[in-house]
């Protein structure tokens, strides 16, 4: 029964020390092992960022050419709106044809729609169009300017002569499509 009692008492002794010391020692040598690894790693990804340095080489027409790109987004987010007033446009757009003699009757309109060039939106004006022709080249350059809007004449069809008697313009009818844009 004394051997019992010296075996659990033996086994109690050994376990209070594993407790006590055992677990520091444990943690220790798995602590030590980690940090092994952890410095090999560390080594390992500045030796991989030196070589990646000495690799990349920045050219600067590259850097140049990104200037440029940022400028010319920025001019363009200057030119082409957030938002048109419909009304405002087509108000614009009457006023720009009495100011070059040009006859127009807005025959329809579309809906704002996105259209394929990402990030924006495209409004469409159909215009019953008549008058001398060149008066007419005039007005749709008058449009295509920018004063107004940045506005496009995206579909022009004429009917009549483009030269009259004695070398003067001749009269011409037809329908122009035009085309505003906004930053969506």
């Amino acid at each position: 029964m004394y051997k019992r009692f010296a075996i659990i008492g033996a086994f109690i002794a050994l376990l209070s020390a594993y407790i006590f010391w055992g677990t520091d020692l444990i943690y220790s040598l798995a602590w030590s092992q980690s940090s092994l690894e952890r410095a090999s790693l560390t080594e390992e990804l500045e030796n991989a960022k030196e070589k990646l340095d000495d690799r990349i080489v920045v050219d600067e027409s590259l850097t140049q050419k990104l200037a440029e790109a940022r400028e010319e987004l920025k001019a363009e987010t200057e030119i082409i709106p957030k938002s048109i007033e419909i009304e405002e446009l087509i108000h614009d757009i009457l006023s720009l044809a009495d100011e070059n003699e040009v006859n127009i009757v807005p025959l329809r309109t579309t809906t704002w729609t996105d259209d394929v060039i990402g990030g924006y939106s495209r409004y469409q004006i159909q215009l019953q169009i008549g008058g001398n022709a060149d008066d007419i080249m005039d007005f749709i350059t008058g449009l295509e300017s920018g004063e107004i809007y940045p506005v496009i004449a995206a579909n022009l069809q004429l009917n009549g002569e483009a030269i009259g008697h004695a070398g003067q313009s001749a009269a011409a009818n037809g329908v122009l499509i035009v085309s505003v844009y906004t930053r969506v």
